[in-house]
């Protein structure tokens, strides 16, 4: 476990959600699924999910990501700091056009940001900016006991997005058990 991880977790559990860091089982599957030269993170945390997408990332790509918690940030900077395609901002996920600039549509918006324990009004906010891009892929921790049955989450999703594809991590490869969704809009 990651002590500064578990420290964050401690000191704000709504935003963090949980004390332990994604595993590369969830992260690579995420990664392996990034579409386009312009990707967006937000909840990039300490890089678990950012690390797999840089190596999938065109080397034309760019990848912005977006944290609310500065230590994240500074040490994301630090693991990052020789890889220009990839700009970290200490900053709300709601701020993403005033920082990509307007006219800029993300082709893919990854997310790690607990959905399910922020505010309805905020997460529908997140959601319309999600819409905007083809292809958004949240993830999400669930409880085992409900398998073979999407999370509650998938239906606040297709509200917003055309088509909702949960992708479930296997419980032995991932812990707590997650999974994410591939949720998409066209927009031709």
């Amino acid at each position: 476990m990651n002590r500064i991880f578990v420290r964050q977790f401690l000191r704000h559990p709504r935003a963090v959600s949980t004390p332990f860091e994604i595993w590369p089982s969830l992260a690579d599957k995420m990664a392996s699924n990034i579409e386009g030269k312009l990707v967006v993170e937000w909840g990039s945390g300490l890089g678990a999910i950012t690390l797999p997408i840089l190596r999938q990332l065109p080397e034309e790509g760019e990848l912005y990501c977006f944290d609310t918690d500065r230590e994240f940030c500074e040490e994301l900077r630090d693991k990052t700091r020789d890889d220009p395609r990839i700009t970290v901002y200490n900053s709300d996920a709601q701020e993403m056009y005033f920082f990509l600039g307007m006219g800029k549509v993300p082709d893919t918006i990854v997310c790690s940001v607990p959905f399910q324990m922020i505010k309805r009004k905020e997460r529908g906010a997140l959601l319309r900016l999600a819409a905007q891009s083809p292809l958004f892929m949240p993830m999400q921790y669930y409880l085992p006991i409900f398998d073979g049955k999407p999370p509650r989450m998938m239906r606040v999703h297709k509200r917003y997005f055309k088509e909702v594809q949960w992708n479930p991590i296997p419980v032995k490869d991932h812990f707590p058990p997650a999974g994410y969704y591939l949720c998409r809009n066209n927009h031709d």
